[in-house]
């Protein structure tokens, strides 16, 4: 199975926590976080103790095989996949790579969140 079906046969429901009552909406600000990335998070903590013990596959290869995966779900290459630390980084490394021009102009949604 490839990870696009892998991906559609999933109940996503399970990997999110419980939320009682309530329509939760702040998502730009404070996006509930999923299961498996609570579980990551204390994977790399624990790796974080002892950090001379960490494999160099889980520092080097790790970007790679997110790019590839999130390449397979979008149907791109994964070398058209760039990771960034947040979206206003991915924005600012975007900018950059523009070459602008005196008459250029940049706009932006009235309340972006950065």
């Amino acid at each position: 199975m490839n990870t696009q079906q892998t991906i559609a046969k999933t109940d996503w429901r399970s990997e999110w926590f419980e939320f009682d009552d309530v329509a939760y909406m702040n998502t730009a600000g404070q996006a509930a976080i999923p299961k498996v990335a609570v579980r990551a998070a204390q994977a790399a903590i624990e790796w974080k103790k002892y950090p001379h013990k960490m494999p160099d596959s889980l520092q080097f290869e790790l970007t790679g095989r997110v790019r590839q995966l999130l390449a397979e779900m979008i149907g791109a290459q994964p070398a058209e996949i760039a990771l960034t630390t947040g979206a206003s980084t991915g924005m600012a490394a975007v900018a950059q790579g523009i070459d602008w021009k005196p008459s250029d102009e940049v706009l932006i949604a009235r309340g972006r969140f950065d």
